[in-house]
């Protein structure tokens, strides 16, 4: 890291036009690089084209189908952050928070029925894949015109399945401290 690096606020405005952001960690650099000199990331070669690999709407709808609705806004939150849209990821992030304690909530509600499950599972397709149209349009549109490439389904899965690990664990983890505590569960 050199000095100037250094001293540079970390400020979301970029004034520098021989300056550009690397669209995964954020580090300022030549607008002319053709990789980022911390994380290795390739940078886009001009502004009209789109080169980074992004989550299609077909594949996060189909992930948040088949997995969670986090699966879909966490998909939603890696194209914003591949394409360094800061303020978009975040909105995105706390979006898929209150869905979850809205689906949690609902959950208290619904009555114990398959039905209602796959009713759920789909307006939350609708929600998720609606909610990614509408923050990636342009660039979906830029994606779709230059037939450019797209991330696999199949990474949707995988980050799907690791979603329910992880969510399968904090369950867990939460009924064994319940245990702990003495405190009944029906």
């Amino acid at each position: 890291m050199d000095a100037e690096s250094e001293a540079a606020p970390a400020s979301s405005f970029n004034f520098d036009l021989a300056k550009t952001r690397c669209p995964m960690c954020g580090a300022m650099m030549d607008a002319d690089a053709f990789r980022c000199t911390q994380c290795g990331e390739e940078m886009q070669t001009s502004p009209e084209s789109l080169t980074v690999p992004l989550f299609s709407p077909t594949a996060i709808g189909v992930c948040t189908f088949f997995w969670t609705h986090i699966t879909g806004m966490l998909l939603v939150w890696l194209n914003c952050r591949r394409l360094a849209l800061h303020d978009a990821a975040l909105k995105t992030l706390l979006l898929g928070i209150a869905m979850t304690a809205g689906y949690i909530a609902l959950l208290f509600v619904l009555p114990d029925a398959n039905l209602s499950g796959l009713i759920v599972a789909l307006v939350s397709v609708v929600i998720v894949t609606n909610y990614a149209k509408s923050v990636l349009k342009e660039p979906f549109a830029q994606q779709q015109q230059q037939r450019g490439p797209y991330r696999s389904v199949w990474v949707g899965h995988g980050i799907g399945c690791l979603v329910i690990m992880v969510l399968v664990a904090v369950v867990i983890g939460i009924l064994m401290l319940l245990g702990i505590a003495g405190i009944p569960i029906e």
